[in-house]
């Protein structure tokens, strides 16, 4: 049976914090190789409007994901569940952004680019994403309640590898 005691959660340590420098790192090396690949390969291609277009919607998206880490880190100081609330409102932070950019571009210039940024800039978001769920989830994983489903080495009661589960027997 269930005791009060059994549903106070156990007290954060440093090592239960999302570690947003070490994820900023990640989430920009990977923007600016992507983005140093797909530059390279549109100018000997000869195309420079889609190289420059793409340098930009590199910058709106990598910066904007970089910045809705920081709802992640600071629900990660609040609770173990803390990382995932944070991630829901980091994608909030990264459409606010984005999507605000994108309109004002579309809308509130003359920019007639506008529109064929816009399709970058949908590209680069999901890109984006993908690695900022590789990130999150892997520490979601980390700090979740209960016993560490995938471990991981230097966080607390991890262990070198998952153990087996005994047979069950009826």
């Amino acid at each position: 049976m269930n005791t009060p005691a059994d549903n106070n959660p156990r007290p954060l340590t440093a090592a239960d914090i999302f570690p947003i420098g070490r994820a900023a790192l990640q989430l920009g090396g990977v923007v600016l190789v992507v983005t140093g690949l797909l530059y390279a390969g549109f100018t000997l291609a000869g195309q420079p409007l889609n190289a420059k277009l793409n340098l930009i919607a590199a910058a709106i998206c990598g910066v904007s994901g970089i910045l809705a880490l920081i709802p992640v880190w600071l629900g990660s100081k609040a609770s173990t569940h803390g990382g995932a609330a944070g991630f829901m409102a980091g994608i909030l932070v990264r459409m606010a952004l984005t999507g605000g950019i994108v309109l004002y571009l579309q809308w509130g210039t003359q920019w007639p680019h506008a529109r064929h940024l816009s399709f970058w800039v949908a590209g680069w978001y999901l890109g984006v994403l993908l690695v900022e769920v590789k990130l999150i989830s892997s520490y979601v994983l980390a700090v979740a309640p209960g016993p560490p489903r995938y471990p991981q080495a230097g966080h607390p009661g991890s262990t070198s590898a998952p153990e087996a589960s005994p047979a069950k027997s009826s």
